[in-house]
């Protein structure tokens, strides 16, 4: 992709995520850009075609984490695979705000936004599988427990966003997303996850997690 569209979906992306996808024209775009109207059209026939790219370009971003962050590759309930997630979320935060919008302007996106679904359903699925097996947690109670929980866990990863635009960024926190999302697991831990439970949310207090500056 060339430098100029690369630069158009990113500045489209921070006004879709500063003003939300209907507040935003075009023109302002282009003017954010410091390219001429005819430019940004040259490169984006119309806002439909802008739009699909700038989902596009998060999807990869989310297809490329799938790919790398193998939970049977990597340590069980890495702080730095949910921090990597969360942060393609800030990102990009205005599409979960404005899914249904997206999906109905670009509905050639529904598809691939499905598979979405699903990567990430099995993505924490495996994740919870892997955490029986290697004595984090305890076999599931009843056949099918944990693929329920890998479905609440992605709800409540998607709801996260919308919570912490209408309440502010200081009540609701990427740390207190994370503290939400290990304490949906904890009463399944074993005595071994809950000493790992206790690691995280010692480890987590080291890291910047600054809202206010991921949204620079």
């Amino acid at each position: 992709m060339g430098a100029t569209k690369q630069k158009i979906i990113d500045v489209a992306i921070r006004l879709y995520n500063q003003r939300g996808l209907g507040n935003v024209k075009v023109h302002d775009i282009a003017e954010a850009a410091a390219i001429s109207p005819g430019n940004l059209t040259y490169h984006f026939k119309t806002k439909k075609e802008l739009l699909t790219a700038v989902y596009e370009h998060m999807h990869e971003q989310l297809m490329i984490f799938y790919q790398e962050e193998d939970p049977y590759q990597t340590n069980f309930g890495s702080l730095e695979s949910i921090l990597r997630y969360l942060k393609i979320q800030v990102d990009n935060r205005f599409f979960y705000r404005d899914a249904l919008e997206v999906l109905h302007f670009c509905p050639q996106t529904r598809e691939s936004y499905e598979e979405h679904i699903h990567l990430a359903t099995q993505f924490i699925w495996d994740v919870l599988l892997l955490a029986v097996q290697e004595g984090y947690m305890h076999p599931e109670p009843w056949e099918g427990a944990y693929k329920l929980m890998a479905k609440n866990s992605w709800s409540l990863l998607v709801s996260w966003l919308i919570e912490q635009e209408i309440l502010g960024s200081k009540r609701v926190s990427n740390r207190e997303m994370v503290h939400s999302l290990l304490s949906m697991h904890y009463p399944y831990y074993t005595e071994k996850g809950q000493e790992y439970f206790a690691r995280v949310m010692q480890k987590l207090k080291q890291f910047k997690l600054s809202n206010q500056a991921e949204r620079a």
